[in-house]
This record gives structure tokens, C-alpha cells and sequence, in this order.
């Protein structure tokens, strides 16, 4: 059973050159919803009776005020998303924000940027001049100043060089505080039923794991995410936020391979730190064409691809069937154990009785004219208890053969038992099982003409259409 929890996030894809002013800006504003939003000012009246729509120009009798012109023009920019990719050229740190300005390299188009402080610190970012990077967030005109930016929600490295750098300091960083030491890492629980997976909806790594994990009654809590991209870390914490509260009992992250920058996500402190710190044992699988990720090498097992993450939760449930088909040997070994042993405190019980009668012989040699009586009778004892210790070890031992025997008998009826009730013992025998969309057909009046049925086999399925039938 998969369950399945996603967002969607609607984004544009701007260079820093794309947003500059445009003669045709007014045009686009006034078939935008901001005439709506805003019509209950006089001046904006005012202004959209003196509007040509097929010029895009304004008559010269009629002027808006500065404070209706910027709230005309953030509203023509309200609720959507951009993606815009430049070069630092400045960055100035506050207490509440950091501020920074990107250009392009080719033709020096400048965008002065902004992201808040605890955003900044989550996605753990090092800004510095020169750094390439993409930017993703929503613009606006800030009226006290006309200054126009870009609020930026998340921040993504471009370049190989500056990643593979970036990353292996980090990488040293997280090695001393030891969350790559095997001693910290979990072993994957045995027979896992309980799955929480978090991938995107539309890579092949979903298809891929679902495809290969084999049916054993497991639960799959499956929450989208983006994987690659500025919004990624923020979206995979998320995703194991929402996973953490419903306690699975094996945590899988995955994603296809790709290269260094697609796979930065996964090189995210933040998003190591919080993989760490999960409750459940984590199993990440990232395709990875030379180094390992981050997130793969601090989780408790980390594979190359989704496959191998299937195969990985796979091997817990064949060594239980393993088990399973051992224990009856298991259980004829300790009880050949169990009466070896009953054998040799037997003997050793009779043993120490021969020595006991040859004690008590010696004594009444030594005591005979003395206490004849005495003697005749304590030996008469002795042998009578001896008796009964033997009588009582033998019934012990019989008991105990007829209680092997028994539970070996049960233990064939048990066998008989579930090869009587193996679902695939008719198909071997050369039945078959047909289901259609209702479930199992058993009867030729539940299959309609025309229907798709699937006809299950000892060695595999095959689809089959109803072209006839007749009721015998």
C-alpha cells in the first residue's frame, strides 16, 4: 500500500538581463488581475479611463502618484515565483538579512537581492563575490525607497569546481564530528513493514524502487519532493518532517544519478544533519557517477542506485524465509541434545548407585557380627530406593521419547499442513488463476465480452480479452 503526500510549486526561469524595463510594461500591467486590486483608488480610475490599450500609452492629463505607481507595478509581480541565474557582485551581511547584488557577466545587467537571515543560515550558504549561483523567490518594488529586488527563498551553487570544493570542506568538517563512523551508523531493521520514502513523483527512481521491492506486505508512506534545484533541501526537510511524525520503521530517500550540481542537494549540511538525526534507521540511495554524496555516506546504509536500495530492504525479508525453512532442523537437533544429555546423567545416576552399594557392602563386612540385624535391614532399604531411582530415570527417559516423537509427528503434520495450503501448489499442477478488475473471476457469468483479464500462471501473468464465453 503506497500512500502519497505532495505539494506544487508554480516557477518562472529569468536570467538578471530578462527583468529589465520594457517600453511595453504598462501594457502588460493593464491586462494583468492589478486594476482589480487597486480600482477603488480615484487615481487609479482616473488612470485606466486615460489608458489606450492599443498604443499602451497614457493620455498626458491625467498622473498617478509615486505610492499608486509602485503598488501598480508590485501587483503586476504578486504570487509568482522566479528563478533567476547571475554572478555576485556584492554581499553585505545583517543581523536580519543579507543583501546581495548579481549580475550577468556579459552585458553588466545588475539585480540587487535579499534573503533573510535564519533562511540564509538554514540553507548554509557561504556567499562571497564572483560565486555564480541561481536564485529563486518573488520581486517586488520597495516603496520607502523605489528600490527594485528579488526576495530570494532559496539559493543553488552553480559550477562544478566551486561545488567540489565547497563540498569537501564540508565533507572534512562532518568526518571529524564523525557522522560517517560506521560504529554510529544503524543496522536496517529485520523485515522492515513500515516504509517512509521520499523521491520526486517524476523520476524514474520511484518507478524503479517500487518495481523491484519485493511483495511482502509493506506499507510505503510516500511524500514528493523535488530533488534537484534551489528549492530542494527545503523541500526534502519537509518531507522528513512530515515523515517524522508518522514513526516508519525504515526511513528511504532516493533520487537518479546526475552530475555534481543536480546532485548538490544531497551535499547539504542542513539536509545531512537532519538525516542523522532521525529516528528511524536511513537507507539513501543517490545515483552518483564518481563521488559518493554526503546525505549516502552519513546514512545508516547508502547505495548507488534506487534498485539497490529495493534489493537492500529485500535481503532482511529472504533471511527470515531462510529461518523459516531451518527451523524444523533446528528443533530435531536440540531435542537429539536434550536426550543425549538425559542419557548421560542416567548413566551417571547408576554409577553413583554401584559405588554407593559397594560402600554399603563393606560396612556391613566390617559391622556383621556386630549389627547383623541393622545391617540386613538398611541394605534391604538401599536396594529397595535404588530400585525406584532406576524405575523412575527409565520412565523419565521412556516419557521423554514419547514426547520427541510426538512433536516430531507434529511437525509433519505441520509440514503437510502448509504444502496443502501453498497458493502456488495448483498452479504448478497446471491450474491457473484469472482476476479482472472486480478481483478473482470464478465463475464465466462474473466475465463480460470484451473484458481485460489477467491469467496467473506457475511461471509468470499474461493479459488476455474475452472475445467469448459459454456456461456450462
Amino acid at each position: 500500500m503506497i500512500e502519497i503526500e505532495s505539494s506544487v510549486k508554480t516557477e518562472s526561469y529569468w536570467t538578471a538581463s530578462s527583468l529589465r524595463a520594457r517600453k511595453s510594461c504598462f501594457r502588460c500591467i493593464m491586462k494583468c488581475k492589478s486594476v482589480t486590486l487597486i480600482s477603488e483608488s480615484e487615481e487609479m480610475s482616473s488612470f485606466a479611463d486615460n489608458y489606450d490599450p492599443l498604443t499602451g500609452e497614457v493620455r498626458p492629463a491625467t498622473a498617478l502618484s509615486v505610492s499608486c505607481f509602485l503598488r501598480l507595478v508590485n501587483s503586476a509581480f504578486a504570487g509568482r515565483v522566479f528563478r533567476v541565474r547571475g554572478e555576485i557582485s556584492s554581499v553585505n551581511l545583517y543581523t536580519r538579512a543579507v543583501y546581495f547584488t548579481i549580475k550577468d557577466p556579459s552585458d553588466q545587467a545588475c539585480l540587487s537581492c535579499l534573503i533573510w537571515r535564519g533562511r540564509y543560515d538554514l540553507l548554509g550558504l557561504s556567499l562571497r563575490q564572483g560565486l555564480e549561483i541561481e536564485v529563486e523567490g518573488t520581486a517586488e518594488v520597495y516603496p520607502p525607497t523605489g528600490r527594485f529586488s528579488l526576495k530570494a527563498e532559496n539559493i543553488a551553487v552553480c559550477g562544478e569546481g566551486e561545488l567540489r570544493a565547497r563540498r569537501e570542506k564540508l565533507k572534512a568538517k562532518l568526518a571529524a564530528e564523525g557522522f560517517f563512523d560506521p560504529e554510529r551508523k544503524r543496522p536496517l531493521p529485520s523485515r522492515p513493514r513500515k516504509i517512509g520514502l521520499i523521491t520526486s513523483r517524476d523520476s524514474a527512481a520511484l518507478g524503479d524502487f517500487v518495481a523491484n521491492l519485493s511483495r511482502a506486505g509493506m506499507h510505503i508512506a510516500f511524500v514528493h519532493s523535488a530533488v534537484e534545484g534551489p528549492s530542494a533541501v527545503a523541500e526534502l526537510l519537509r518531507a522528513l518532517s512530515v515523515l517524522r511524525r508518522r514513526k516508519p520503521d525504515l526511513l528511504v530517500v532516493l533520487r537518479g544519478g546526475g552530475s555534481l550540481e543536480s546532485l548538490q542537494a544531497f551535499d547539504s549540511e542542513v539536509l545531512v544533519r537532519a538525516l542523522v538525526d532521525f529516528p528511524s534507521p536511513v537507507l539513501v540511495g543517490v545515483g552518483h557517477e564518481r563521488d559518493e554524496t554526503l546525505a549516502s555516506l552519513a546514512a545508516d546504509r547508502g547505495v548507488s542506485t534506487p534498485t539497490a536500495a529495493a534489493e537492500a530492504i529485500n535481503l532482511s525479508w529472504e533471511g527470515a524465509r531462510e529461518r523459516v525453512a531451518l527451523a524444523p532442523l533446528e528443533l530435531l537437533s536440540g531435542g537429539e541434545r536434550m536426550f543425549s544429555a538425559a542419557r548421560a546423567r542416567l548413566a551417571g545416576v547408576v554409577g553413583d548407585l554401584s559405588l554407593a552399594w559397594r560402600e554399603a557392602a563393606a560396612v556391613i563386612a566390617e559391622k556383621i557380627f556386630a549389627r547383623e540385624r541393622d545391617l540386613a535391614d538398611l541394605f534391604a532399604r538401599e536396594i529397595s530406593l535404588s530400585r525406584e531411582r532406576i524405575s523412575l530415570f527409565e520412565q523419565t527417559a521412556a516419557s521423554f521419547e514419547k514426547t520427541l516423537a510426538t512433536r516430531a509427528k507434529e511437525l509433519q503434520e505441520a509440514e503437510k499442513l502448509l504444502s496443502a495450503y501453498d497458493p502456488l501448489r495448483p498452479l504448478r499442477q497446471g491450474y491457473a488463476l484469472v482476476s479482472g478488475k472486480k478481483g478473482v473471476v470464478s465463475s464465466v457469468r462474473e466475465a463480460q465480452i470484451g473484458e481485460k483479464l489477467s491469467i496467473r500462471l506457475k511461471d509468470g501473468r499474461m493479459g488476455v480479452e474475452v472475445e467469448s464465453k459459454e456456461i456450462a
